[in-house]
């Protein structure tokens, strides 16, 4: 609709090209490839109509860092991500939290190569600028918090992943209380991070997921997937 609407270089078709590249980035078998290719033609649009040091600019760049990390392509996902790091602080300012958030992105870049020494400084200065923003028990760094542990489970470093999923926790029942289903879900996160740990502490684990079924069962019934 919007190409119809507006023609193929309207920042409408761009936004819309964004918005459709970060849901094949989200998706659980993520289309990269054309995630890419939507990227691509969203930058030359925002490019030609608001320039290349624009805020509109950096965020399909960090999408496509985002889509060129899950490929492997972590040369390319560097140089994106710190031009965006680049054009967001010079534009924003570095106390943004788009800034925040795109240096937590530079650190999964890292996480996803094994590199944690470079990645723990990024960690400590992102999160500091979400919290700074947010105040330390918002959603938002809750969230910066359960990508980071997820990332860092996929990588099979528990370690790091357990008590960043146990603040996120802890986050989510100040929020929302103890019988929310973002408790729930944080609870699930945690457990499965204790079960899939090389020492894994399995009665911590089901002690979570004895209180996450009680919640997704009162909250949702105990037919429902999440079940």
């Amino acid at each position: 609709i919007a190409r119809q609407v507006y023609g193929n270089d309207h920042l409408q078709v761009a936004f819309a090209l964004h918005r459709l590249a970060r849901a094949h980035l989200s998706a659980e078998d993520g289309d990269y490839s054309h995630c890419e290719a939507l990227e691509e033609e969203c930058l030359r649009i925002v490019k030609n109509q608001l320039g290349p040091d624009h805020p509109d600019f950096a965020r399909p760049l960090n999408t496509l860092a985002m889509a060129y990390k899950e490929q492997g392509k972590y040369a390319a996902a560097e140089s994106h991500i710190a031009e965006a790091l680049r054009i967001l602080k010079q534009k924003l300012g570095s106390n943004h939290p788009d800034v925040g958030y795109t240096v937590l992105n530079y650190a999964l870049i890292f996480i996803k190569q094994g590199k944690y020494s470079e990645a723990e400084p990024l960690i400590a200065q992102g999160l500091g600028i979400v919290r700074g923003y947010f105040g330390s028990t918002h959603p938002a760094v809750a969230e910066c918090l359960s990508g980071l542990a997820t990332t860092f489970s996929e990588e099979g470093n528990f370690t790091a992943a357990e008590p960043l999923f146990e603040e996120a926790l802890k986050i989510a029942r100040q929020v929302y209380g103890n019988d929310h289903l973002q408790v729930a879900f944080a609870l699930h996160r945690l457990a499965r991070a204790h079960l899939s740990a090389e020492d894994g502490d399995y009665s911590h684990c089901e002690a979570l997921e004895e209180e996450c079924l009680r919640i997704v069962k009162n909250q949702l019934g105990p037919d429902h997937p999440d079940f």
